[in-house]
């Protein structure tokens, strides 16, 4: 049977301010879609910074 493992990517902006965000569900970090949404994420940080010309870093959030 096919494992059906979803990750998401979220971009929001309020008020100028940029959020990035990836769901990974715990345990399948070790997935293709986990790795590629983590690569995204991490990618998209330094996209951010060379268009708005920051330097934010990636923050990891757990849910609780």
């Amino acid at each position: 049977m096919a494992k059906n493992i979803q990750c998401t990517i979220n971009i929001t902006e309020v008020d100028g301010k940029l959020a990035i965000f990836a769901n990974i569900p715990d345990g399948m970090e070790d997935t293709v879609a986990g790795m590629l949404a983590k690569a995204l994420i991490e990618q998209s940080a330094i996209i951010m910074n060379d268009v708005l010309g920051d330097n934010q870093s990636v923050e990891r959030l757990t849910s609780q």
